[in-house]
């Protein structure tokens, strides 16, 4: 989940959220003395409340989710080759377990720079602060997800979204914080006590912002099979010891295999028919049974296609990232939010419901502390519970 991300599922203030100016920043009317609406910057060394600590707090809910899970939260890519035992009936479709999470056979995510492309502004808000901006793709084949950056850099930038003309044509869409200079953020604030924030990104300014971003197009790689048997090299039982025949070195031949819910995989022979797609067949290309078989696949938790859109997107389910993004407020330094209102989600979030507001404690069951006393970390374990898959145990035949 990035930084991004969270601001927009917390509803945080998008502008103060990338360290940028307002007209006036509002305090809490009754008088703790802190913002209700505070600057976030981009590094430690700024401000208690920065970036580089969320992007931590993010990191370490992420860890709970899949400990309390079992699985990944994003659908992670494996090429995995599992030995297979002597004698093992591949002809008429043979089951092995893959991993201990749903599956889908795939290829690997591959991105290909397109090219560095120029920024169109296409909106401006009543005040005249850039607010849309455009960015012109020419068509692409076979490509289903696009990804940008900064230019030269691995920093993603987020995509409000992308949309495909009749022509072809890809125009994406983007808001003006998610397009700030990162340079600007590179220099230190000079402190001024007569203007405390003196220090945020200009906004209003069209230099502050980058005038070109580098553009990635997405696919999963379908060159390479995904199944294929492999017959270990054995150069000893070579009559001619020549090194480079079928008996001396590995062997591999592709397969098809159909995918259950529990990580499973049927395997069979395969062989490609008119259309060029592998299907079973009861022929094996060798005089023997197959030493092993190598898979490539995606594993993820959910159904199917929500595991291959997440190989594309390497987006977060909706469900998890709100229960990402209220351990992650937890974990962010208590002071920095408005404790007197709830106008923050963050805040809210961090209010510690094993104390009652006239000091004493709460008496609560451990159950629902396993994870914190903070209310994002009471609410993230009871929807967890909701979420978490159904262990199932089944025989494999070998």
């Amino acid at each position: 989940m990035s930084n991004a991300r969270f601001a927009e599922v917390l509803g945080i203030n998008p502008y103060r959220f990338n360290q940028g100016n307002m007209d006036k920043a509002k305090k809490c009317v009754k008088g703790c003395g802190i913002q209700s609406d505070p600057c976030w910057y981009r590094y430690g060394f700024q401000g208690e409340l920065n970036h580089d600590a969320l992007y931590a707090a993010i990191n370490e809910a992420e860890a709970i989710v899949r400990r309390r899970l079992g699985c990944e939260l994003c659908a992670e890519w494996q090429c995995k080759t599992i030995p297979l035992p002597k004698n093992c009936d591949v002809r008429h479709g043979f089951r092995i377990r893959v991993d201990n999470c749903p599956i889908v056979l795939g290829g690997e995510r591959v991105k290909n720079k397109l090219d560095t492309y120029d920024i169109e502004w296409v909106k401006f808000d009543k005040n005249g602060t850039p607010y849309i901006a455009c960015v012109t793709l020419p068509a692409v084949s076979d490509c289903t997800e696009y990804e940008f950056r900064h230019v030269g850099s691995d920093e993603c930038i987020h995509c409000d979204k992308v949309e495909v003309l009749d022509d072809g044509t890809v125009k994406a869409y983007f808001k003006a914080w998610n397009l700030i200079d990162p340079e600007i953020y590179d220099c230190p604030p000079i402190y001024d006590a007569d203007c405390p924030e003196c220090d945020v990104v200009d906004m209003d300014d069209i230099e502050s912002y980058v005038t070109q971003i580098d553009a990635y197009s997405v696919t999963l790689d379908d060159s390479l099979p995904e199944i294929e048997f492999v017959w270990w090299g054995n150069p000893s039982l070579c009559p001619s010891q020549c090194g480079s025949c079928q008996v001396c070195v590995a062997y591999c031949a592709p397969g098809c295999g159909f995918e259950t819910i529990d990580g499973c995989l049927e395997i069979h022979y395969a062989t490609q028919d008119e259309h060029g797609n592998w299907i079973k067949s009861c022929h094996c290309p060798q005089k023997r049974t197959p030493d092993a078989v190598r898979i490539r696949y995606w594993k993820g938790n959910g159904k199917p296609e929500e595991i291959k859109q997440s190989a594309l997107s390497c987006d977060l389910p909706l469900e998890y990232e709100r229960i990402v993004a209220m351990l992650a407020s937890a974990a962010l330094p208590h002071g920095c939010f408005c404790p007197c209102t709830n106008q923050s989600q963050v805040s809210y979030y961090q209010y510690d419901l094993s104390k009652a507001e006239d000091g004493s404690f709460n008496n609560l069951p451990y159950s629902a502390y396993k994870l914190g006393s903070k209310r994002g970390q009471v609410e993230a374990l009871k929807l967890l519970h909701e979420f978490r898959p159904e262990a199932k145990i089944q025989t494999v035949r070998m």
